[in-house]
């Protein structure tokens, strides 16, 4: 493993496109519009997380304000065979940026087939190539059972039950928090 020595954020900037087996993570841009709808307007994918786009202009000024805006980390989930936007997956840095969080969410019509897992792995793979990176975490709400699956997979451990905690919906419910350290 080639260690990435320079600021997470820099290596984010030097990171925007990753390949796997069978999707290509990317920045997202206007012309994913239509794909980014298909999941974001979702409420039944989108239960355990954040309120579904009422329309397409709700899920453009989402699309641009929430992850163009600032990009470093967020990616668009491609599935090279089509050249179709899928689904999304974010790193968020804590302060000391030595910790990163990760979070999917992909369309349901491509759920079962290890699309998140892939994508995830990958993102997993460069945080650990920079250095100053120590922890990946996760939490999912202690329903989304197919998030939680997701965690497991790419090697996470259950860490704790936050009861009581409130969603993007503002509902009180129970997360359930992994994480994964840094080899060696």
């Amino acid at each position: 493993m080639n260690e990435i020595t320079v600021k997470p954020l820099v290596a984010l900037a030097q990171n925007t496109h990753i390949e796997t087996e069978r999707l290509l993570l990317r920045p997202m841009t206007v012309a994913d519009l239509e794909d980014y709808h298909a999941f974001t307007s979702d409420d039944k994918l989108l239960k355990y997380n954040y309120h579904a786009h009422k329309d397409k202009r709700e899920s453009l000024e989402g699309l641009v304000m929430y992850n163009m805006a600032s990009p470093l980390g967020r990616y668009a989930i491609e599935l090279k065979e089509t050249q179709r936007m899928i689904g999304n997956i974010v790193l968020y840095l804590n302060e000391e940026q030595d910790v990163a969080s990760i979070g999917y969410t992909l369309h349901a019509a491509y759920h079962h087939r290890g699309y998140a897992t892939e994508a995830a792995l990958a993102l997993k793979d460069l945080v650990w190539e920079i250095a100053a990176i120590k922890t990946l975490v996760a939490h999912c709400d202690s329903r989304n059972t197919a998030s939680e699956k997701v965690m497991k997979r790419i090697g996470m451990t259950f860490v704790k039950a936050r009861k009581g905690a409130t969603n993007l919906r503002g509902e009180v419910v129970t997360m359930l928090d992994y994480e994964i350290r840094k080899p060696g």
